[in-house]
């Protein structure tokens, strides 16, 4: 049985399968969500990680604002706060930064690459890729969602210009008042009583 995958940095060690962060060897507290931004982080220390690209792996099926991953990141470094050390380095409107590097644990697993599911490449000393240069299709589900929400809009739009139409022609299509038959009305000229 291979031995599990796990990340060593400063005292921390980040066990992936077992989704736990341990401090001196002892369990850290950390949400799922803080936990996978972490993990994408170890990953990759030292090297740059975009904003998107951490979104789109830790919120693959939603659509949440930035503020989400800045206060999972602010959660991450009061966890990682030992000694006033900082781990983790923010590059402003454009990602973040594991400042130190990670010594890989146990045999290397295959790593879910963040864009779009697949292996992330691999370099000969079975490091990953950075993430920045992973594939950057986009994920299927959001152009899925793209595609559903824009029929919808044309849906909408579709009832809307029919209701208007219908409600324009209501309008026009008013009885108009009949003129009179022309023989009544010039029997009314010639024979009437003078």
């Amino acid at each position: 049985m291979p031995a599990k995958q796990m990340y060593k940095f400063g005292q921390f060690v980040l066990d992936r399968e077992e989704r736990l962060l341990l401090r001196d060897g002892k369990p850290v507290s950390l949400t799922p969500k803080a936990f996978d931004i972490l993990l994408a982080l170890a990953e990759n220390s030292g090297h740059l990680v975009k904003k998107d690209d951490l979104m789109r792996r830790v919120w693959p099926d939603a659509f949440v604002e930035e503020a989400n991953l800045a206060q999972n990141i602010s959660v991450i470094r009061r966890v990682l706060d030992t000694n006033g050390e900082q781990y983790i380095e923010t590059i402003p409107k454009i990602g973040y930064r594991l400042t130190v590097k990670t010594q890989i644990l146990g045999e290397p697993q295959s790593q879910p690459d963040v864009s779009n599911g697949a292996e992330s490449p691999r370099l000969p000393d079975n490091r990953t890729v950075p993430l920045q240069q992973a594939s950057r299709a986009a994920p299927q589900r959001t152009r899925q969602y793209i595609a559903g929400v824009a029929a919808l809009t044309l849906a909408i739009l579709a009832i809307a210009g029919l209701a208007l139409y219908m409600r324009s022609g209501a309008t026009r299509a008013a009885p108009v008042p009949r003129p009179p038959q022309p023989i009544r009305a010039i029997w009314m000229v010639f024979c009437s009583p003078a």
